[in-house]
C-alpha cells in the first residue's frame, strides 16, 4: 500500500508542477562585477572583487583569514606552477613560500600583489586559503581546550608536542593538509600500518603493509578509495592542525606525532594495532595515546573477554587506550531478566531499518548467564497476525557444550521460505565461568507481503537464575504484547572494545553543536537535534555488565566538524556536511560535520595527550582519576556518576591544572642545589655545587635523554616540551629534580 501512495503522491506533484510561471519582473543589474582570471580560485577573486571595491581592512580581514606580517596583510594561499617556474618572480614579490611538493607551494601572498602575481610567467593556479567560521570551536570552547592551547593558569601552554597519537580506524587520506603542523613546514604521520593491504609487514608480524616517513606515506595517499572518511574525521579531531589555511578547524593534540593503524577490524588485529603503535612510541622515547571509535556487542560486557584482557595487559604508564562508547544509546538492543522457578520468557527481534519488512534480517544474539548457572533456549518463527509458532527448535541447555545448525521453515502453502540457525553453547566461559550461547540466524528470505508477520522469537527458560543478552543488529521487542512476551532495554548499550575494558577511557557523546553553516552558506541542523549541553540521544548507556559505572566520561560528539578522505566521492562542495574546502589546483580537501561517540572519542584523546604532555608517566587509573576529580558538572548532567555522564563532561583545563600542581619540582634534593629558570626554553643553570658535577636528563618513562660532565649548566633547547627528571651528582652525593621544557 505504501508503494501505491508513493506513486500516487509523486504524480500529483508533477501534475501540480507541469505548468512554470512566466517571469515578468526584469533581473536586477549587479553592482560590480569582476572578470577573474583562469588562473585564480573563484575565492581568490572574491578577494580581489573586495579590494576593487576598497572593503574595509576590518571586514577583509575577518572574511578572509588575513594575517599582519612586517607591516604587510598577507592571505595564505596555495600555489601551482610549470616545471620551469623561477622562484625569484615570486619573492621579488614580497611573497613567502612555505613548503614545496613537487610543483606545488604553500604561501603568503601580499593582498596588494595578488593580481600581480597572477600575471607571473609559470604560474598556473593560485588558491587563497577558505575563511571559515570556528567549527571545533564549540567543542574547544566547552571542554577548555582553548586554555589549554592558550595556557591560561597554566606553566606553559600545551598542543601535544611530545607524544604519539595513535588512531585504529579506516577511511584516512594520508595528504590531507591537517596532517601537517599549523604552520605547514612538516609533515606529523610518521608510520602507517595498512593491515589489509599486501606488502612489507611490520617487524614481528606477518600480515598487511607498513609504510615509514613522508615520502613514502605521501606516494601511498591513502588506505582505499572504497573505505570512507571515518579514520580522517576521527585523526582530525584527535590530532589535526586544520593547517595555516584553517586554523579554525584544528583538532586537540595538533602538534603531536601521528601514528594510523588502518584496520581489518579483527579482535587480534586491533590488539596487535595498539601493540604497534605502543612499541613505536617507546622506541623514540614518548608516552602515546591510542583511539579505537569502534566496537560491536558480541561479549560478556563485563571486561573479562580476552580482548579486554589484552587491553589491560597493553595498557600502563604513558600507555593510555580510549574509546567509544557507542551510539546505541537509543536502541534496545539489550535484553535481560531475573527468571523464577521453571520460568519462561520471550522476546521479538525486529529489524527497525527493513520498513516494510521489519520480522526479515540477520543478525546475531549472545546470551550469558550466572555463574554455575544453566538455562535453555530455543528459537522460533511466530506468525503474530496468527499466533502460532510456524517451526522451532527444541530446547537446548547450557549444562553441556555444543554446536546446532537448523534450518527452519515458515508456513507458506506454496513455497515455505527457510531460516537457517546456528546455536552455538558453552557451559562456562574459561574468562568468567559463565554459561554462554550464541546464536545466529538468517530471516532475510521473507519476500511476500504476509511475511512481515513472521517474526523470530528468542525463548529463555531457566530456575532462580538471570540472563543479560545483546543482539548485533536488531533490537529486541515484546510488539506491544505482555508478559510473559518481554521487551528490550537501552542498558548495558556500551560496546565491547570501546565501553568495556577496565583499562580504557570509555566516552560518550554530549552535544555542543546543534546547527552550522555548510559551504554555501546554508543552515544545517543536526540529525539528532537536542539542546546544547544535552547528551546525545545516541550515546549509549552503562553500566557493565559486571556494574561498573559506564561511561567514564562524555565529551562533545553531536556535531563535530573535521577533515574528511579527499578520496571519498560522498563529499564535495555541494554536499550539506561539507563546511569548507581546500583546493591546490588539482586537489581538494574538505571539512565535514559528523556525529556519534566516534567522534567524542578523539576529543578525549587530544585531550590526553596535553595530559601526556605534562606528565608522560600519568598511568590509566591516575588519568581516570584526575578526570573524575576534574570533570564540569551542569542541569543536564545531574548527580554523579551516572550511567548516562559517567562522571560527567570533560574538564581539560583543570584536570591539567591539578596535573601540573601534582608534579613535584623538588623531589630530593641531596646536594642543594638551585637549578633555574625552571621551566626552561633553553638553558638549564645550577648554583650551590663547587666540584664538577656529573648531568643525566630522563624523560618520564625513565629514559636517559641527554647527559654532560664536568659543566655548571645544559643546553635542553633540542627536547622536545614536557617534564624531565634532571640527575646532578658529584660522584658522592646526586640529587633529582623535576624541570618543565617548555
Amino acid at each position: 500500500m505504501k508503494k501505491y501512495f508513493s506513486i500516487i503522491f509523486s504524480f500529483i506533484v508533477l501534475l501540480c508542477y507541469s505548468q512554470i510561471p512566466q517571469k515578468i519582473k526584469k533581473p536586477s543589474k549587479a553592482n560590480y562585477v569582476y572578470k577573474q582570471s583562469k588562473k585564480c580560485s573563484s575565492y581568490t577573486a572574491l578577494l580581489i572583487s573586495n579590494l576593487k571595491q576598497k572593503k574595509s581592512d576590518n571586514y577583509l580581514i575577518e572574511h578572509f583569514n588575513l594575517t599582519r606580517l612586517d607591516n604587510d596583510t598577507y592571505v595564505s594561499a596555495f600555489i601551482k606552477t610549470d616545471v620551469n617556474f623561477d622562484e625569484s618572480l615570486l619573492t621579488e614579490l614580497n611573497v613567502k613560500l612555505n613548503t614545496q611538493a613537487g610543483n606545488n607551494y604553500t604561501s603568503l601572498i601580499p593582498i596588494n600583489q595578488l593580481e600581480n602575481v597572477l600575471l607571473v610567467d609559470g604560474l598556473e593556479y593560485l588558491e587563497i586559503g577558505h575563511k571559515v567560521e570556528p567549527k571545533l570551536d564549540s567543542a574547544l570552547d566547552q571542554t577548555w581546550v582553548n586554555w589549554v592551547h592558550n595556557g591560561t593558569d597554566l606553566s606553559q601552554s600545551y598542543d601535544g608536542n611530545g607524544v604519539v597519537v595513535g588512531v585504529i580506524d579506516v577511511g584516512f587520506d594520508y595528504t590531507h593538509p591537517t596532517f601537517y603542523n599549523a604552520d605547514y613546514t612538516q609533515y606529523r604521520i610518521s608510520k602507517v600500518w595498512e593491515q589489509f593491504e599486501n606488502g612489507t609487514p611490520p617487524i614481528g608480524y606477518d600480515y598487511g603493509n607498513e609504510l615509514v616517513g613522508q615520502t613514502v606515506i605521501l606516494n601511498n595517499a591513502n588506505d582505499g578509495t572504497e573505505s570512507g572518511s571515518h579514520g580522517t574525521h576521527v585523526a582530525g579531531i584527535a590530532a589535526g592542525s586544520g593547517s595555516i589555511f584553517n586554523e579554525a578547524l584544528k583538532g586537540v593534540a595538533y602538534e603531536s606525532e601521528i601514528v594510523l593503524v588502518p584496520s581489518n577490524f579483527s579482535d587480534v588485529a586491533i590488539i596487535e594495532g595498539v601493540e604497534y603503535i605502543f612499541d613505536y612510541a617507546s622506541s623514540v622515547g614518548k608516552p602515546a595515546v591510542v583511539n579505537m571509535s569502534l566496537g560491536g556487542h558480541l561479549g560478556p560486557h563485563d571486561g573479562t573477554s580476552i580482548t579486554d584482557q589484552w587491553f589491560d595487559y597493553l595498557a600502563g604508564e604513558g600507555r593510555i587506550l580510549v574509546g567509544s562508547a557507542g551510539n546505541e544509546g537509543g536502541d534496545k538492543l539489550h535484553l535481560d531478566y531475573d527468571l523464577g522457578s521453571n520460568e519462561t520468557v520471550y522476546s521479538f527481534l525486529t529489524f527497525t531499518d527493513n520498513t516494510e519488512h521489519p520480522s526479515a534480517g540477520s543478525t546475531f544474539i549472545d546470551i550469558w548467564g550466572e555463574p554455575g548457572d544453566d538455562f535453555n533456549v530455543a528459537i522460533n518463527v511466530f506468525n503474530v497476525e496468527n499466533q502460532v509458532f510456524e517451526d522451532y527448535t527444541d530446547f537446548i541447555s547450557t549444562s553441556t557444550d555444543g554446536s546446532y545448525y537448523f534450518t527452519l521453515q515458515d508456513s507458506d502453502p506454496l513455497d515455505s521460505d527457510e531460516v537457517p540457525v546456528t546455536v552455538i553453547v558453552e557451559n562456562s566461559n574459561p574468562h568468567n565461568n559463565k554459561p554462554h550461547v550464541y546464536i545466529s540466524f538468517d530471516n532475510t528470505d521473507q519476500d511476500e507481503l504476509e511475511d512481515i508477520y513472521d517474526y523470530i522469537m528468542i525463548e529463555i527458560n531457566g530456575t532462580n537464575t538471570s540472563f543479560d543478552a545483546w543482539s548485533g543488529d536488531a533490537l529486541f521487542t515484546n510488539l506491544g504484547a505482555t508478559s510473559p512476551v518481554i521487551d528490550g532495554n537501552t542498558n548495558v548499550t556500551v560496546g565491547e572494545i570501546g565501553g568495556t575494558s577496565n583499562s580504557i577511557i570509555s566516552v560518550g557523546a554530549f552535544t555542543s553543536k546543534n546547527e552550522y553553516t555548510d559551504i554555501q552558506g546554508n543552515t544545517r541542523y543536526a540529525g539528532f537535534y537536542t539542546q546544547v549541553g544535552e547528551i546525545a540521544p545516541f550515546s549509549s548507556l552503562g553500566p557493565t555488565a559486571d556494574g561498573r559505572t559506564k561511561p567514564d566520561i562524555t565529551a562533545p560528539g553531536n556535531v563535530i566538524i573535521s577533515s574528511v578522505s579527499s578520496f571519498d566521492s560522498t563529499y564535495n562542495d555541494s554536499h550539506p556536511e561539507v563546511v569548507a574546502g581546500l583546493n591546490d589546483g588539482t586537489n581538494d580537501w574538505f571539512f565535514a560535520s559528523m556525529q556519534g561517540t566516534s567522534m567524542s572519542s578523539p576529543m578525549v584523546t587530544g585531550i590526553v595527550a596535553l595530559w601526556l604532555q605534562a606528565n608522560p608517566a600519568l598511568t590509566p587509573t591516575e588519568i581516570k582519576q584526575f578526570m573524575q576529580d576534574n570533570a564540569s558538572l551542569d542541569s543536564f548532567t545531574g548527580s554523579i556518576p551516572n550511567n548516562t555522564w559517567g562522571y560527567g563532561k570533560i574538564d581539560a583545563h583543570s584536570t591539567l591544572q591539578e596535573i601540573e600542581s601534582s608534579l613535584d619540582l623538588q623531589d630530593y634534593n641531596d646536594l642543594a642545589v638551585k637549578v633555574y629558570p625552571n621551566p626552561t626554553d633553553s638553558y638549564l643553570f645550577f648554583e650551590g655545587i663547587e666540584n664538577p658535577i656529573y648531568i643525566s636528563v630522563y624523560n618520564m618513562l625513565g629514559k636517559k635523554v641527554l647527559s654532560a660532565k664536568e659543566t655548571h649548566s645544559i643546553n635542553v633547547k633540542e627536547l622536545s616540551n614536557g617534564v624531565y627528571f634532571i640527575r646532578i651528582s658529584d660522584g658522592k652525593d646526586q640529587t633529582n629534580i623535576k624541570f618543565i621544557k617548555n
